[in-house]
């Protein structure tokens, strides 16, 4: 196997993540109804486009997973900051989306 395959940053599966953002769409629409139409990885980082400099900034203030090679805790910890971001960001479904691909592994500037 190459070298160059170790130096990649490691990619979570993404059933889990875009899960995450389903199933909260699903229990709170009034709050979530945005993350409905994130379903793709392209959707994804269409709206993280979108990020404004105020929602990054209260991106980097939440809590990384505490372990992200376990997939149970880097689930948690995506949804309890999925959770805190209404009344927190401007631009919900950018935010999560952000949050998103940050999850799966993948650089999200500024992030």
């Amino acid at each position: 196997m190459p070298n160059f395959v170790f130096q990649l940053p490691a990619v979570h599966d993404s059933a889990a993540t875009f899960g995450v953002l389903q199933l909260v769409s699903a229990i709170n629409p009034a709050k979530f109804k945005d993350l409905a139409g994130l379903t793709s990885l392209a959707q994804l980082q269409a709206a993280a486009k979108l990020l404004s400099s105020a929602d990054l900034a209260f991106l980097k203030s939440l809590p990384l997973p505490t372990d992200p090679s376990n997939m149970i805790s880097a689930i948690m910890g995506l949804s309890d900051n999925v959770l805190s971001l209404p009344g927190n960001v401007g631009n919900l479904k950018a935010a999560a989306a952000a949050l998103s691909l940050r999850s799966l592994g993948l650089a999200v500037p500024g992030l």
